[in-house]
């Protein structure tokens, strides 16, 4: 039975808890100075791009398609729908990140400058795209399990003029792995391919223990989607070491430098 998720007066109750725990507005109150330039620079900095700009004119556009499309998801599911056949724009609205979010990633590829970006769940390619406008000179994959989103995916970036971009059709465990130990620079990973506790864990875990991957950036997608994933974040957000980890309730992300100490923040985005 696939995890369903939380529904939508939990996930508010959720949310407006987040809020009331949360600090850090604008970055007052945050005494490294490697996360207030972040809180600065990427999570409060709303300057516009042209090309994230560009991106999510492509979005909206893509919002209001009325195409159908086959899916068979992998992982989780959406917490939306189980539907086999769906419509292109309910996804686009529903399931994938929002414009909000997705410039989000775009100033985090941006700011981080990644040697390579991971992404696992490319979905219609919208995250794909926001992080390839951040990093046009880094590699970027992205992994999708589903053939039919793959394709849809590839023709979307093509358009957007993102023809560089790897995409590849596979399950995650068969290739992530691999591509880490290949993996160039900073590496950058964003996990959104499957909301379940144990496969979270352990493909964060593959990145943050990584041997050869002494700086990165992982970011997390829906860590409130279900106690699954509540569990996998209050575990990975608790973890020892160089780490920093930053609770933006869409998102959280953690970072790994050799040269800071252990540091938590939930931050209001």
């Amino acid at each position: 039975m696939k995890n369903k998720g939380s529904g939508i007066g939990t996930l508010l109750w959720k949310f407006l808890r987040h809020r009331l725990l949360a600090g850090h507005r604008n970055g007052h109150g945050i005494h490294s100075p490697f996360v207030y330039d972040f809180a600065r620079k990427v999570v409060f900095n709303k300057d516009s791009e042209p090309l994230s700009d560009q991106v999510t004119n492509s979005v909206k556009s893509l919002g209001r398609t009325r195409e159908r499309l086959v899916i068979h998801d992998l992982g989780a599911g959406s917490r939306v729908s189980n539907a086999d056949v769906r419509v292109i724009g309910s996804i686009a609205r529903k399931s994938s990140v929002s414009p909000k979010q997705g410039r989000l990633l775009q100033r985090i590829s941006a700011w981080y400058a990644p040697g390579t970006v991971i992404e696992l769940g490319t979905g219609l390619g919208i995250s794909t795209a926001y992080l390839a406008a951040g990093a046009p000179f880094s590699k970027i994959i992205s992994v999708e399990g589903s053939a039919e989103k793959y394709v849809f995916a590839g023709k979307f970036l093509d358009e957007l003029g993102f023809p560089s971009i790897e995409l590849l059709n596979a399950d995650f465990e068969e290739v992530y792995p691999g591509l880490l130990d290949e993996a160039e620079g900073r590496v950058m990973v964003f996990i959104d391919g499957d909301h379940r506790y144990e496969p979270s864990m352990r493909r964060s875990l593959a990145l943050l223990n990584h041997e050869k991957i002494s700086e990165a950036v992982l970011i997390l997608d829906d860590i409130y989607w279900s106690k699954e994933m509540e569990a996998a974040w209050r575990d990975l957000s608790s973890l020892p070491g160089s780490l920093i980890s930053i609770d933006l309730f869409y998102f959280g992300i953690i970072i790994k430098r050799p040269d800071i100490a252990r540091q938590h923040y939930r931050i209001k985005f």
